[in-house]
């Protein structure tokens, strides 16, 4: 008998969206971080892709580089997972809506907010 994912873990599932844009990983307490892809991602955190296999750490800063390719919008991030040259990073607050609209819209994809 399998158990049900329930409403939660399916609503999560939901809210995640396949994205393609350029990040700062910024290693909490240096100066000196490295470019990133951004997938998959969430209010509530993202995949992020290297071009190397990084070393395991608590927390980080993530830059997302937005539409104008000026100031990234940083988050605050904690490293969740880790298979090979991906990263799961779980943001420490919620992206703000407004946030995660510009980030869909500069990859390209489309959702719908409640």
């Amino acid at each position: 008998m399998f158990a049900s994912t329930g409403p939660t873990q399916d609503a999560r599932r939901r809210e995640r969206f396949t994205t393609e844009i350029r990040g700062w990983f910024m290693p909490e307490g240096r100066t000196v971080g490295h470019q990133v892809q951004v997938c998959n991602v969430s209010q509530d955190g993202a995949k992020l892709k290297f071009d190397f296999r990084p070393d395991r750490i608590g927390r980080f800063r993530l830059g997302l580089i937005l539409d104008d390719g000026q100031v990234p919008h940083y988050v605050e991030c904690e490293w969740r997972w880790q298979a090979q040259d991906s990263v799961g990073a779980k943001f420490l607050t919620p992206l703000p809506l407004g946030v995660l609209q510009r980030v869909l819209a500069d990859a390209g994809a489309s959702g719908s907010f409640l």
